[in-house]
């Protein structure tokens, strides 16, 4: 969604053992007694997915809380929680998960994961095609700012219009075409990853505001692209090849 990396994670697994991926980062200063803060972070679910769920949470604890037995940290409770029936399921855009609280005080960790086990979390089969038996999802844009008034009052979710650019068709075939919503002043680069990470499209010198990527010799699935150029725009976005 932006900048140079984002993280994935499983959030539910189709089998009895209650399998959980969490992330977990140390924040840049310890949260203040009875400030309220903005948090929101931007997920969307792995092509390769069988499953979407809709619960995720990001907990806010003064000691680290991490493991490595990959069990659900069903004794914390989030403080910031979409738990709801509504299945976050696009795989192609990404969609806002947003809300605030007021801190305790001190609190200098940050985890995001599925805090429900396997009969708590609502669950639906999205792709059958695939033989991963797992919600994997894509975490990014992650943030935590004292609040000034512009805080959701409920957790929300939503896709996210992008300001910078429009791609279409996306879903694509033979090609696709990037239009920038802003003049661009200095020249740029627009790269093309597949889902290995590897780059399979280099469009170097960029000046005009849109430019048209043939997808000639790529086969179907998910790839992601990256834009940025010498006025240090950097944005990204994904891509599905038909």
């Amino acid at each position: 969604n932006g900048g140079n990396g984002y993280v994935g994670m499983i959030l539910y697994m189709g089998s009895s053992l209650n399998y959980r991926e969490y992330i977990e980062v140390k924040l840049t200063s310890p949260l203040v007694s009875g400030r309220r803060y903005c948090v929101e972070y931007f997920v969307s679910l792995a092509d390769q997915s069988n499953y979407s769920v809709g619960s995720i949470g990001a907990y806010f604890s003064v000691d680290s809380v991490y493991r490595l037995d990959n069990k659900v940290f069903s004794s914390y409770t989030p403080q910031i929680q979409h738990h709801r029936d509504s299945m976050m399921s696009d795989t192609v855009n990404w969609m806002l998960i947003t809300d605030q609280f007021i801190a305790n005080g001190g609190e200098k960790f940050m985890t995001i994961g599925n805090f429900y086990d396997n009969d708590s979390t609502s669950y639906d089969t999205t792709n059958t095609s695939s033989l991963n038996t797992m919600a994997h999802y894509y975490i990014d844009n992650i943030s935590v700012i004292a609040d000034t008034g512009q805080c959701s009052a409920t957790t929300s979710l939503r896709e996210v219009d992008n300001k910078d650019f429009t791609i279409y068709p996306n879903p694509a075939s033979q090609s696709v075409t990037l239009e920038f919503n802003h003049p661009k002043q200095q020249d740029g680069t627009l790269l093309l990853y597949n889902f290995q990470g590897q780059v399979v499209r280099r469009i170097n010198n960029i000046v005009n505001n849109k430019i048209i990527v043939h997808l000639d010799g790529l086969t179907s699935g998910l790839y992601f692209f990256q834009f940025s150029n010498a006025g240090q725009e950097n944005f990204s976005g994904k891509l599905r090849i038909e």
